[in-house]
C-alpha cells in the first residue's frame, strides 16, 4: 500500500522542518522514520514542560507554586516543540532518515 500525495507532502514538510530541506525522495520507510521522529518530539516536549526554570535566587513557596502553574499551563495549552528537543531528535535520527530517504 503506497502513500497518498497528502502523506508524501507531510513527510516533505516535516523533513524540511527538521533538516532545512525537503527529502529528495519520499519512501514509506522515510514516512515511518518521520512519524517516529515526531512522536519523540512530542514526548520530549511533554517532558521539558515539567522541568523547573532557574529561580534567580533562593527558591521559596511562591517560586514552587509558580513553577507548578507554569508546568500545568504548558502541558495543557501549548503546541510548540522545544528547539533543544527538535535538534536532539534530528541528530539522533539523521542516519536513519537519510538511509530511508535513499530507500536503503
Amino acid at each position: 500500500m503506497g502513500m497518498s500525495d497528502d502523506e508524501k507532502e507531510y513527510v516533505r514538510r516535516v523533513g524540511s522542518w527538521f533538516y532545512g530541506h525537503a527529502p529528495s525522495q519520499v519512501t514509506e520507510e522515510l514516512g515511518n522514520v518521520v512519524a517516529e521522529m515526531m512522536q519523540k518530539c512530542i514526548d520530549g516536549t511533554k517532558a521539558m514542560h515539567l522541568v523547573p526554570r532557574p529561580t534567580g535566587g533562593m527558591p521559596g513557596w511562591t517560586w514552587l507554586v509558580s513553577q507548578a502553574v507554569r508546568a500545568w499551563w504548558d502541558v495543557h495549552h501549548t503546541e510548540r516543540v522545544y528547539e533543544a528537543v527538535k535538534r536532539s531528535v534530528a541528530l539522533g535520527y539523521k542516519s536513519a532518515y537519510h538511509m530511508a530517504e535513499l530507500g536503503v
